[in-house]
């Protein structure tokens, strides 16, 4: 069967036959955390929020919300649906049944009416039901994404303000600070979509998370320079297969983190993943510009807010098109 670190998602192949019932605690090379492995059967089924839809392996109290499920499924299965007439046994006339009873009310929250088709036959993804998760998640978690978006913006920035400080107008220095700045800037993105890809999945994760995909910076740098020189020769030739690029590379940062693929197949995963989906992932990339221009407007502090939310709404949109190409069990830490 195949496991995951639920830290930096590195699938691994055991041989379920020499787990004991209880299970086994396994080790993770890259990145050095231990995590227990459950027998097949052991692990704890995907629920789904009855109140905000979110998403996440086991529990009986939403993660995101804080809704106790016990107690919605409880309220929800005393409640008749509207328009359901019921009447006791006192009240029934002699040769007539007391028929069906009532239906119960539908635990899932009704979606969005923003969707996406995500091609014929295919699973859909829902781009309100996307902003959404991430709204409510860095709701419930503030402070954590506040200061997490903050340190990964001050991190940024330290190659810079040295670079200011020391290369003047030396060419060799400023190519060396630029080569630093993009792997300190590779290590911290990957970080973050790692933390993000943890949050869709239904999983905590922590600070020390940012600095998890280090030895995956190499490939990160390569693939975005191939996605920078698309881009850039795309807008060139009349800006609209720039924008199209834009939309098919858009993946291949959560590829290389989520599967740990090299530059040439991470963009390859993101190409083939948002076939079929090119409009609706231009609505919602255009729905997260407006909503990060807004949280720019008030001295750039909102965007302290609304990155985290882009972020882990792509996240959502991104596991829903996987689970389109690779099926329900290829997603997230699943045995």
């Amino acid at each position: 069967m195949i496991v995951r670190c639920p830290q930096c998602n590195r699938e691994y192949n055991v041989d379920e036959r020499l787990l004991s019932p209880k299970g086994a605690m396994g080790k993770c090379k890259p990145c050095g955390i231990r995590f227990k492995i459950e027998p097949p059967g052991g692990s704890e089924q995907e629920v789904t929020c009855p109140k905000c839809g979110f998403k996440q392996v086991g529990g009986t109290e939403c993660r995101t919300c804080g809704a106790m499920f016990d107690k919605l499924t409880t309220e929800s299965a005393s409640e008749p649906a509207p328009g359901a007439g019921s009447f006791t046994a006192s009240e029934r006339k002699p040769g007539e049944s007391f028929g069906a009873p009532p239906p119960l009310r539908p635990l899932t929250p009704q979606a969005p009416q923003l969707r996406s088709a995500a091609g014929a036959g295919g699973s859909e993804f829902v781009i309100g039901e996307a902003i959404s998760f991430g709204w409510q998640t860095v709701k419930a978690n503030m402070g954590f994404f506040v200061l997490l978006t903050l340190a990964t913006i001050v991190i940024e920035m330290i190659p810079g303000i040295f670079q200011g400080i020391i290369a003047g107008n030396s060419i060799l220095l400023i190519l060396i600070f630029w080569v630093i700045s993009m792997v300190v800037q590779g290590i911290v993105t990957m970080g973050y979509v790692s933390i993000c890809l943890a949050f869709a999945d239904g999983r905590k994760a922590g600070f020390e998370q940012l600095f998890s995909c280090t030895p995956l910076v190499l490939s990160y740098v390569i693939a975005t320079i191939i996605c920078s020189l698309a881009v850039g020769i795309g807008f060139m030739l009349l800006i609209v297969p720039g924008v199209i690029f834009i939309i098919k590379l858009m993946f291949y940062t959560f590829a290389i983190v989520d599967k740990n693929m090299g530059p040439i197949e991470s963009l390859s995963a993101s190409w083939n993943m948002t076939r079929d989906v090119k409009m609706d992932l231009l609505l919602l990339l255009l729905l997260l510009l407006v909503i990060n221009i807004i949280g720019a407007i008030p001295l750039g502090l909102g965007l302290l807010i609304t990155v985290p939310v882009s972020s882990l709404a792509c996240s959502y949109v991104y596991r829903r098109l996987q689970r389109r190409i690779e099926g329900p069990a290829a997603a997230g830490f699943a045995a």
